[in-house]
């Protein structure tokens, strides 16, 4: 017998009053977490059905898909999405990852577009620009200091205030 997750306050606070059901919840909630390590483990080896296996939500399912995915798409295969490099945004691809890959026989870095999610897993190694040292740089060259608030000259004010945020 499962306990169904509260979806509002007065659901949490009648929970709360159940101290039986509360200690259920919670084991589920520990087990649930487990579940996603171990999947996550079995995806690092490129161990896809076994991850399969553990699984028990469409989420689960879900992320095993997309991760086998990226493996599986060809190597050269990147999505058509637009990128202007910013002090924020420099580069297109974020890396979220490494795994096994029995189809490249050695570890893939996989990477996804910040713009339009596409994934891709592949045996290069992320470029210079997915280096910190390279995005630190970058961000000394733009005048970036942390915990500072960036300088805006007088007459830059009016111009940003024009214009879109996203512009």
């Amino acid at each position: 017998m499962g306990v169904k997750e509260p979806e509002t306050p007065a659901e949490m606070e009648a929970l709360r009053k159940q101290p039986e059901m509360m200690e259920l919840l919670l084991q589920q909630r520990s087990e649930q977490g487990q579940r996603w390590g171990l999947i996550n483990n079995l995806l690092f080896q490129g161990r896809h059905e076994e991850a399969r296996l553990v699984a028990a939500l469409p989420e689960q399912q879900g992320h095993i898909d997309l991760h086998q995915a990226a493996v599986e798409n060809p190597d050269d295969e990147w999505c058509g999405c637009e990128h202007i490099s910013t002090v924020l945004q420099p580069l297109k691809h974020q890396v979220i990852g490494k795994s096994w890959s029995e189809k490249h026989g050695g570890v893939v870095t996989h990477y996804r577009c910040h713009y339009c999610g596409h994934r891709n897993a592949t045996p290069a190694p992320p470029d210079v620009g997915h280096d910190r040292v390279a995005m630190l740089r970058k961000q000394q060259e733009a005048g970036f200091a942390a915990g500072r608030m960036p300088a805006i000259g007088d007459g830059e004010i009016p111009g940003r205030l024009g214009r879109h945020p996203d512009e």
